[in-house]
């Protein structure tokens, strides 16, 4: 039984590493579909498995992020505690040495045998892989903690321009268009106070941006996106009439960027 279960984990990670390499893959040309790994509870065979979507055995990108139920208690509560505990020392250069023990020797008691191992894991998961774990408390949403965790994956774009995009993406996907909103006018400020020989280039990247997700919020008929990027002013006399049959001929691969320099 044992042999079959892994057999059929090993081909489950087999299908997640092909949908779920990275989450900056073409959305529209795939059949992506964003998911997240929801962590309740749960004891030793959860941490295994938690390590088998973070760390795959053939050394590759992690399957999922997780959202982590931190208030749900044992393994969710220590991937938190954990997580939280490396955060501090970063932050604050120091060891929260007697917080941790104690964390520790709650393990030892759950699980006396594996707890070295199941530390191990925390150890790695809190210091390797701290972007694809969000944590969830009691008074949150939940629905903004899972988007949350699709962005964080999100930060192994290799350009900032290329994290733009694809957190954008993301965010259409999700149909959140205040937060599309409040990026872009967080942009658009930037560019406006810049320097003068700066100005130019923040605002043509800012309006590139804005044009590339106007363009797919279009294709997916999604009204609240493009009355939200019509209301920051966007440009649109950007849309020539070549690059307006471009778009409704040719699928959503198009890059509109690359239609909108050739028309300036």
């Amino acid at each position: 039984v044992d042999k079959q279960i892994q057999k059929i984990n090993r081909k489950r990670r087999e299908l997640h590493d092909r949908r779920f390499r990275t989450l900056g893959g073409n959305f529209e040309e795939t059949n992506f579909v964003p998911a997240v790994q929801l962590v309740i509870n749960g004891g030793y065979k959860t941490m295994t498995q938690i390590r088998m979507t973070l760390f795959p055995n053939n050394g590759g990108a992690p399957t999922m992020p997780l959202v982590v139920v931190a208030d749900s208690g044992r393994a969710s509560k220590w991937i938190a505690t954990f997580c939280e505990l490396a955060d501090q020392e970063r932050k604050q250069r120091y060891i929260l040495r007697e917080r941790r023990n104690d964390l520790k020797r709650e393990i030892m008691k759950c699980y006396p045998i594996k707890a070295n191992e199941i530390v191990g894991i925390l150890e790695e998961v809190a210091t390797e892989r701290r972007n694809f774990v969000t944590i969830y408390r009691q008074g949150n949403n939940l629905d903004d903690k899972i988007l949350q965790a699709l962005i964080n994956t999100n930060r192994n774009q290799k350009t900032k321009s290329q994290k733009t995009i694809e957190h954008h993406k993301i965010v259409l996907l999700w149909n959140s268009p205040e937060i599309a909103e409040k990026d872009f006018r967080k942009m658009l400020n930037h560019a406006n106070s810049a320097k003068a020989h700066e100005r130019k280039e923040l605002m043509r990247t800012a309006h590139q941006h804005m044009t590339e997700i106007f363009t797919r919020a279009l294709k997916k008929q999604n009204v609240q996106f493009f009355r939200m990027l019509l209301k920051l002013d966007m440009d649109i006399t950007r849309f020539t009439h070549r690059m307006l049959i471009d778009l409704y001929d040719k699928p959503c691969s198009t890059d509109s960027s690359n239609v909108i320099s050739e028309a300036e």
